[in-house]
């Protein structure tokens, strides 16, 4: 397919499907090396998408992590969870570009996919027409289910602005039961 196709990139799932006509060898990627894996296995980049931002986010809010102090892992491509922090707590990261109404102002939407979340928190990052980010961090009990938007001046999520000390508390609770054992 790539040799065929002529291409400079390792294709995406919908690429491999779209070529093939079904979902077998997406699946055989998906369950072996990824397709992160798979590209660093045959020395191509990944195409730009979603998921790779996805994936650079993740990257981002790891090292923001640890040079505040928290042990944090990255997840493999098909985890229901982006990182474990500090071997316990589960982390979903979100990223998204403002995005502009054509009346002028400016908002941030996250998809969060899950009816039903699997990770403990969700880490927001919200990146303006300049590069600036801001990092939410967002306890997954009280996010609606699968949307969150955040205006560009005013929202209730501004709240949630760095508050890297949701992890100090959720470490507490952890430690404490663990002392209960």
């Amino acid at each position: 397919m790539i040799n065929d196709l002529n291409l400079e990139y390792f294709p995406t799932r919908k690429e491999i499907a779209t070529y093939y006509g079904d979902e077998r060898l997406t699946n055989k990627v998906c369950k072996t090396l990824g397709y992160y894996g798979w590209a660093k296995e045959l020395g191509m980049p990944v195409k730009d998408n979603d998921t790779k931002t996805g994936k650079l986010a993740e990257k981002y809010v790891a090292k923001l992590l640890e040079s505040k102090g928290y042990k944090a892992e990255q997840m493999l491509q098909n985890y229901p969870y982006d990182l474990l922090v500090n071997d316990m707590i589960k982390v979903d990261v979100k990223f998204s570009h403002i995005y502009r109404h054509p009346q002028g102002f400016g908002f941030y939407s996250f998809k969060l996919g899950k009816e039903y979340p699997a990770c403990d928190f969700y880490m927001l990052i919200a990146q303006d027409d300049k590069g600036k980010r801001t990092v939410y961090v967002v306890p997954a009990m009280f996010a609606p289910k699968t949307q969150i938007s955040i205006g560009e001046y005013t929202s209730e999520y501004f709240r949630y602005i760095d508050r890297f000390d949701y992890f100090d508390k959720y470490c507490e609770i952890y430690k404490a039961l663990e002392h209960d054992k």
